[in-house]
């Protein structure tokens, strides 16, 4: 009998170290993850997608850089051409009342646009050389209105997210909005 309790009381101990190296494990394994998507309004334009950016929990503000996804949009003859970009709305998640302030979400051209086909000269090109907040619309860049042109380029994303977020995922959309006149 004594055997027997010996057993049950093996097999509970080894259940119970199970259980809590997969209880470690599944807490440890979260990450607090900023997801970005695109949307665009227009088929003039594609745009590539931004890659899932993601940290570990922290008490400090850190920042996150997204890859490099690259731009093309095909500008007709007759009218100035803009291409304009916002964040309109915070960062949130479906499991917490945090979230990641519009602010927080930055932009720049990493290759600044250029024309790639046709002639059409460029103008108010935003910035390769410093993040501008998407808390208000940009433009990313705007063409003559006498020429149609087919512009390139590429963007980057810095998100700074507030120390001691809580550890969920956390998703927002940046627009791309065609402005033709």
């Amino acid at each position: 009998m004594k055997k027997l309790y010996k057993l049950w009381a093996i097999m509970a101990a080894i259940f119970m170290v199970g259980f809590v190296a997969l209880s470690v494990n599944a807490q440890t394994s979260y990450q607090k993850e900023v997801q970005v998507e695109i949307l665009w309004w227009t088929n003039n334009c594609t745009f590539g997608e931004y890659d899932l950016m993601a940290t570990g929990f922290d008490y400090v503000d850190r920042d996150l850089y997204s890859n490099v996804p690259e731009y093309s949009c095909t500008m007709n003859r007759g009218g100035p051409d803009t291409v304009s970009v916002t964040t309109p709305d915070d960062l949130k998640s479906s499991n917490v009342s945090e979230v990641i302030p519009q602010i927080n979400v930055k932009i720049k051209h990493e290759t600044s646009a250029a024309v790639a086909s046709w002639a059409c000269n460029l103008s108010n090109v935003m910035s390769d050389t410093g993040y501008v907040a998407l808390n208000t619309s940009h433009t990313l860049f705007a063409k003559d209105i006498y020429n149609g042109c087919t512009v390139t380029g590429s963007t980057k994303l810095e998100v700074t997210v507030p120390g001691s977020l809580p550890i969920w995922l956390y998703t927002g959309d940046v627009v791309f909005t065609i402005n033709e006149f």
